[in-house]
């Protein structure tokens, strides 16, 4: 297989799907998150056992990585946060209350 082309077969054979609706993608991006915080805790419990310079230095660059990486994927809820404010929120000139009986005429 080429570097970044996936035949026909490998993704008909797939057995997990990639599409995620709007509301899985939070708690999606909140998993990675919690995966990361225990990548950085297992490398912190390897450096509590072994005290060689190359495993501390290892440590650290990890932890550094899942850090960032964290905080990236803080950003993203975040914006998918704000995005979901935004689309709740009534068009402008109309009030809250206007959006229930929108379309709706009596008499």
């Amino acid at each position: 297989m080429i570097a970044g082309v996936e035949t026909a077969s490998a993704a008909a054979f797939d057995p997990y799907p990639r599409a995620l609706c709007r509301a899985q993608l939070p708690r999606y991006l909140n998993y990675c998150s919690e995966l990361l915080a225990l990548t950085s805790k297992l490398a912190a419990l390897h450096a509590q056992c072994l005290h060689d310079s190359v495993v501390l230095s290892s440590v650290n660059e990890i932890e550094a990585l899942t850090s960032d990486l964290s905080r990236k994927i803080w950003q993203k809820i975040s914006i998918l946060a704000a995005a979901d404010k935004q689309d709740a929120a009534p068009p402008e000139g109309e009030a809250p209350d206007d959006r229930s009986t929108a379309g709706l005429r009596l008499g």
